[in-house]
This record gives C-alpha cells, structure tokens and sequence, in this order.
C-alpha cells in the first residue's frame, strides 16, 4: 500500500513540475534580415507588415517575434549583421477572418480544421552583436 502512494505521489509530482516548466531559452546565431509584409505564409504567421528573420547558412529562416517591450526601431540598426539571439520557439494558431486574405494552408495534423495556420516562431527576448572572429 505505501509502494502504490508513493508511486502515485511521484507521478503526480512529476506531471506536475513538467506541465509547469518554463520554455527553455536557448542563443542562436545568424544575419538578422528585416522583411516586408508579402502574401507569403512567413509573413502571414507575423501578423505584421514589417518583420524580422534570422538568416543562417544551410538552415531555414527563422521568423521571429519580438519581445513586448523591445522597441523595433532599435533592431533596424543590427539589419544585415552577425548577431546572437536568446529566446524560445513558440506556436502561434491563427484562425483567419473571412473577409480578409489569408493563405492556402497545408493541413496541420493538430489543426482544429484546414483554415487555421500553425507557426512556429522564435521569441526574441535579448539580441547583441555577435562577436567576430
């Protein structure tokens, strides 16, 4: 009887600590691109007109999301340079209205139905210039 309290006790408190942890935030380095709105999935999933996405060589885009308090104009003197990045990928569901444009989305397989976009996108809560080598 104490095995199975304690067992269950344990896979209580370890649901528990795992459904509650925080994302884990990670630095990535890359050529910060700043784009403009275009009929484009990537920047549909910003939501904005202009937006910002990490170029690194070999790997796909990053598209990301800045921090509330981060001012934009401030990220526009890093445009076209080396930088590092810290922050945490999120997922973003957007379900369109009717009457706007939207894209033509592939079929997520945790959609609720085709007309919601699943993102990913990387939150960006702290940028500095990468160190040269």
């Amino acid at each position: 009887m104490k095995r199975l309290f304690f067992f269950i006790f344990g896979a209580l408190f370890f649901s528990t600590t795992t459904a509650f942890a925080q994302p884990k935030s990670i630095m990535v380095t890359g050529k910060l691109v700043k784009k403009t709105w275009a009929k484009t999935l990537e920047s549909y999933c910003t939501q904005t007109s202009d937006y910002y996405v990490l170029s690194r060589p070999k790997k796909k885009e990053m598209i990301l999301s800045l921090d509330a308090d981060a001012d934009a104009p401030m990220f526009d003197r890093w445009v076209n340079k080396k930088v590092q990045i810290q922050g945490e990928w999120i997922s973003r569901t957007i379900i369109p209205n009717p009457q706007s444009q939207h894209p033509v989305t592939p079929k997520f397989p945790n959609a609720e139905n085709e007309n919601v976009t699943q993102c990913k996108i990387f939150h960006v809560t702290n940028i500095r210039l990468a160190k040269q080598k």
